[in-house]
């Protein structure tokens, strides 16, 4: 029941402007005639500036509509039209045809400065440092925002995101649509590791009075705050109780999301989105103090006003947490964060990354370790909800966060991948520049001492694994004073990753891997030390191998004898040593593995057994996803598209295998691609090898165009795209039939680098019959017969659905061959498969003359 509201007074009330961040991103613009064109933006909640492809500063032409080139006034503070029109199709390297224009024109930095002054004075969730009366209480359990769609007479709904569509956006679990890497409350679900449960209240559509134009007619934010009182009002007249929504301790209103149809022709003015204080409503004892707006328009690429995940999940950070920009609002020094923080910059619109450490501490969402006072070895699991501690005992207010971050997940869009530390000086101001002013209060410590390229900012065996007070940069306190702080050994990048903490030298702790771990006789295994802990000699053990021994770090042996052996290597150094044994780790024969071979990429190891990857410049590779999956949520990738070596390959070593029956053998797989644009040709091959890999034979190849299942506009949303529904994949089946009678034919996968795109695999099987002859579901493909347990190791049981009924069992392998035939009267048969070999079978069940059919797994 509603208690009271009040209007008040829109431009005595209307805070600081508060919103998203602009890096360069393209956004398009359309001109008077119709023409879209693209603009790269740069700048902040309460300054824009906006430039062509080829870096001409543009502006809106008050009187003719027109985005024209601009140029500066006398003293610098303003960008004025020159008139000239901006036609993408005239500008040439100079400029436009005939004209004398500067590229990167920029107002003064006294002015900007002066612009944002303006707008930061009242906005308390402007960038500074975050006071503790600000942060005191956990962000956790239920929270409740609400959600308003409005629409207008001269843009409708019916070409906005229909409302059950921002529903599910806002609420819904398993969200995808449009791309979008689940709902609002998934992405602050998972950023919690379920600590938070975030849902909106959802209102509209509502009709504003006015057009779209008269309220971007009107002076920044104006327009949206007119509606804003329009549709709370009306909410009201609904029955609404608004103190069902969530508010801080002085009764004001967490979070209200605006989101509006239409689509704003100039950047920073009229009704472009924007997040800021305003506190013209009342109602059911609680105010509204804050709002974000943002755009409810269908996604058609890059055009400004598409509806997306990233913007809102960044302002309802501020919302939610209380958190502040991290990014720069001035161009005169780096954030230093990029994409490792949502606060700093989103990642894509679809797939925004997750908060930085301090900042999910603050929220009351991470197990805090504190290693102050410890010496030794740590682990940490990557992407999770712990987070190592190093506190100034001089100044608790500062301290290093330390975390092992992992390209994948809400995290795929980082620009690296490995431990990173962060430096936190709570009393400090990410907005300053200079050296003499106090400290950011959010630091990321960049591995390369390179603040400017995030791209090699965490620390790892393969790169820099060191960081203390020598090193550059160091782990030195912000007044000068050495923290103590020593972080070495730390592992390579990984589900998990260890590292050292302080000056010691431990045993060490030995480990290994192999180039490859199925063989023919003959050849030779190429082995790699993963030792942690400094190991200084090395006693290398080879059952079967020629040498048998060996002190080498990285040894390559010879193995000549069909048989399975095992490995061990004892790694020393002058505090001990350390034992591993790996057992029936190498296998020689002539004669491949059996078939048939599924893999689908759902469990934890990859490369899976006998599975390898050769990466010749170690960099880029494949690597398995759990961003999509064919009818799963897993599949293997190859990132061209942040892979700048053309024509370097990536080859995945799928196994030998016995293809020595005379059946008919098939590869298939599925496979998702969308090109970046014609001169950029990854290319997907596929080769086998009968001779144990001296010669190789392709039996299939397709380039960019060829493999492409779903055609992008190009640029960066090709470079983001992500397969999300079943019609994204295509699956490929490749005939082996050729090789049959070959018991060692070895299989792999070649992609050559065109830096295009991701190419996406998955459901990778070998069959000895072709895979269309034979029914694959791991579900009952009927309702009339059941079949339990699936996978089975000893007893499998067929039931059918009525009693009594007759029942028929036939059991065939793969290749068709009966291997169990049962029959029983009473609807209830039985099968013993303890003694059958490991692999899939075929169930075909006759009851009452209707058949079934079913793959059973026999593990």
């Amino acid at each position: 029941m509603r208690k009271f509201y009040i209007f008040i007074f829109l431009l005595i009330l209307n805070g600081a402007l508060y919103g998203a961040s602009y890096h360069g991103e393209l956004s398009e613009f359309e001109q008077p005639d119709g023409t879209v064109v693209s603009l790269k933006l740069f700048g902040d909640h309460a300054y824009i500036r906006a430039e062509t492809p080829e870096g001409y500063t543009v502006i809106r032409d008050e009187e003719s509509g027109w985005i024209c080139y601009a140029k500066l006034n006398e003293d610098k503070s303003k960008l004025i039209s020159t008139g000239v029109k901006y036609l993408p199709d005239t500008e040439g390297e100079q400029g436009p045809k005939g004209q004398s224009i500067e590229k990167h024109l920029e107002i003064s930095q006294a002015e900007i400065t002066r612009i944002r002054r303006a707008f930061e004075g009242q906005d308390k969730h402007a960038s500074r440092s975050m006071a503790s009366s600000q942060v005191a209480e956990d962000v956790v359990g239920d929270f409740k925002g609400l959600c308003i769609l409005v629409d207008f007479s001269d843009y409708p709904s019916s070409g906005g995101v229909p409302k059950n569509i921002v529903e599910d956006f806002c609420n819904g679990d398993n969200f995808n649509t449009y791309g979008i890497n689940g709902s609002l409350k998934e992405y602050y679900n998972d950023v919690s590791f379920g600590k938070l449960n975030y849902e909106n209240y959802v209102f509209g559509y509502f009709r504003a009075p006015k057009t779209f134009a008269e309220y971007n007619a009107m002076p920044y934010t104006q327009g949206a705050q007119e509606i804003l009182t329009y549709v709370l009002g009306e909410i009201d007249r609904q029955g609404f109780d608004f103190s069902q929504l969530t508010t801080d301790d002085n009764g004001f209103i967490k979070a209200i999301n605006l989101m509006y149809t239409g689509y704003p022709p100039t950047w920073a003015q009229g009704m472009w989105y924007h997040k800021t204080n305003w506190y013209g409503f009342q109602a059911d004892g609680v105010t509204v103090s804050t709002y974000n707006t943002s755009p409810l328009n269908i996604p058609r690429g890059s055009r400004n006003g598409d509806f997306g995940l990233s913007t809102v999940a960044h302002e309802n950070g501020h919302m939610i947490g209380n958190w502040p920009d991290t990014y720069k609002y001035g161009d005169t020094g780096p954030d230093g964060l990029g994409t490792f923080d949502i606060m700093c910059s989103y990642g894509s619109s679809t797939n925004p990354v997750i908060p930085n450490p301090y900042f999910k501490m603050l929220a009351g969402w991470m197990n805090v370790v504190d290693i102050t006072n410890f010496t030794g070895i740590k682990t940490d699991l990557s992407n999770s909800n712990t987070v190592f501690k190093y506190v100034n005992k001089n100044n608790p207010t500062e301290f290093f966060l330390i975390e092992a971050r992992r390209r994948e997940g809400r995290s795929y869009l980082i620009p690296d991948e490995g431990l990173t530390i962060w430096h936190i000086y709570e009393q400090g101001n990410n907005q300053n520049y200079h050296s003499n002013q106090t400290p950011h209060q959010v630091y990321l410590e960049h591995a390369n001492n390179n603040v400017y390229d995030h791209s090699y900012a965490c620390y790892d065996q393969g790169y820099r694994d060191e960081f203390d007070n020598f090193t550059a940069p160091s782990s030195k306190w912000y007044d000068g004073s050495e923290s103590g702080l020593m972080i070495s050994k730390v592992s390579y990048p990984g589900a998990s990753m260890t590292f050292q903490i302080g000056d010691v030298t431990l045993p060490p702790t030995a480990d290994f891997s192999a180039n490859s771990s199925f063989i023919c006789p003959g050849q030779s295994v190429e082995f790699t030390d993963l030792s942690i802990s400094g190991p200084e000699s090395w006693s290398w053990e080879f059952e079967g191998g020629s040498p048998s021994v060996s002190s080498d770090q990285n040894p390559t042996i010879t193995y000549y004898n069909e048989g399975t052996y095992k490995v061990k290597l004892t790694a020393s150094n002058a505090n001990g040593s350390d034992v591993v044994e790996k057992v029936e780790y190498i296998t020689v024969n002539s004669s491949g593995l059996a078939l048939p071979m599924e893999e689908s990429f759902e469990g934890s190891d990859f490369p899976r057994e006998f599975w390898t990857i050769d990466n010749p410049d170690n960099n880029l590779t494949w690597e398995k996803s759990t961003r999509s999956g064919f009818q799963s949520s897993s599949c293997v990738i190859v990132n061209n598209a942040d892979y700048d070596n053309v024509g370097a390959t990536d080859d995945l070593n799928i196994g030998t295998y016995d293809m020595s029956t005379n059946s008919k053998k098939e590869l298939s797989f599925y496979v998702a691609y969308t090109k970046f644009d014609n001169n950029s040709p990854d290319q997907l091959s596929v080769l086998v090898s009968t001779d144990c890999g001296a010669s190789w034979q392709e039996v299939f190849n397709k380039t960019h165009s060829e493999l492409e299942t779903v055609p992008v506009d190009g640029g960066d949303e090709s470079n983001r795209w992500v397969p999300t529904t079943d019609s994204d994949w295509r699956k490929e089946v490749v005939d082996l039939t050729q090789f049959a009678g070959n018991n060692s034919v070895r299989i792999k996968f070649r992609n050559t680098n065109g830096y295009g795109t991701r190419i996406w695999l998955d459901n990778i099987s070998i069959t000895s019959e072709k895979v269309s002859d034979i029914v694959l579901s791991s579900e009952v493909l009927e309702t009339g017969v059941s079949v339990y347990p699936n996978p089975v190791k000893d007893v499998l049981m067929v039931k059918s659905n009525q009693v009594d009924d007759a029942l028929e069992v036939n059991m065939y392998s793969i290749d068709g061959k009966l291997v169990r035939s049962v029959h029983a009267n009473n609807g209830l048969a039985f099968i013993q498969v303890g003694d059958l070999l490991p692999g899939i079978y075929i169930l075909d069940s006759n009851v009452n003359g209707q058949n079934y059919r079913e793959k059973v797994v026999v593990e």
